[in-house]
């Protein structure tokens, strides 16, 4: 008898593997709805397994299923009142939300389990820098560049900070960085860009901006709100950056 409740058990749990395994290859191909389907029916066999409903979390964050993901996030963390997956999910929801302190206040939690993550320290970076608090934004991004000294992320929110406080030297230098590491992405020339217009230098930051559409920027209409570059409204190059949409003939 007992011999054959092992083998029921040993079947019950790599049934559960091969659930959680489909899931995982579903989500990898985007595919969130199957992923979904997976780990329900994994959880039908084991309903409080925390890595499968942090799994599950995950896809209904995907999903855009916000309150379903909350709440399977929560039940995981009763399960497993540590988890930094959890933690993690309800951070990336609320910052999603855009509750900003909510979100800063899951990420701290997270930090002190962990706080040599780097990505985290990013994450706290960025936001502290969106709410104004530039102190704080600037020893969790200073942390993270000493951790991951050629993270392009990091290198541009660092230079971000550094144009708010008028440190024009130091951005470039940042923007510069980030331009050298990452040599096919928009941040770097569009961070310098941002450099030359406060600088009130229109031909360098046009050329900067047509170095950033050049390696992707594709929204013009974020790029001329940007207050960055509210020095350059009005004029016709800036404008003509992008073609004018076509207009729609009633």
């Amino acid at each position: 008898m007992i011999a054959l409740g092992l083998a029921l058990l040993a079947g019950c749990v790599d049934q559960i593997a091969e659930h959680r395994i489909r899931g995982n290859a579903h989500a990898r191909r985007g595919d969130h709805r199957a992923a979904l389907r997976e780990y329900e029916s994994g959880l039908r066999l084991r309903p409080n397994d925390a890595a499968i409903l942090i799994l599950k979390g995950n896809s209904l964050f995907e999903l855009g299923r916000l309150a379903q993901a909350e709440s399977t996030y929560r039940k995981a963390l009763r399960e497993a009142p540590d988890s930094g997956d959890a933690i993690l999910g309800l951070a990336l929801l609320e910052v999603r939300r855009g509750r900003r302190p909510e979100a800063i206040r899951l990420f701290e939690r997270l930090l002190l389990q962990n706080p040599n993550d780097s990505g985290t320290l990013l994450n706290l970076g960025r936001l502290y820098l969106a709410t104004g608090d530039m102190a704080r934004a600037r020893e969790r991004l200073e942390r993270a560049v000493q951790l991951q000294p050629d993270d392009p992320a990091t290198l541009y929110n660092l230079g971000t900070l550094e144009l708010r406080a008028s440190r024009l030297d130091q951005a470039a230098a940042r923007f510069a960085a980030v331009d050298r590491i990452a040599p096919d992405r928009a941040y770097g020339p569009y961070g310098l860009a941002m450099v030359a217009a406060k600088r009130g230098d229109e031909p360098a930051a046009l050329r900067e901006l047509r170095r950033a559409i050049s390696r992707g920027l594709d929204d013009p209409a974020a790029v001329r709100r940007d207050e960055a570059f509210a020095t350059l409204r009005a004029s016709p190059e800036f404008q003509s950056l992008w073609p004018a949409e076509p207009r729609v003939r009633e």
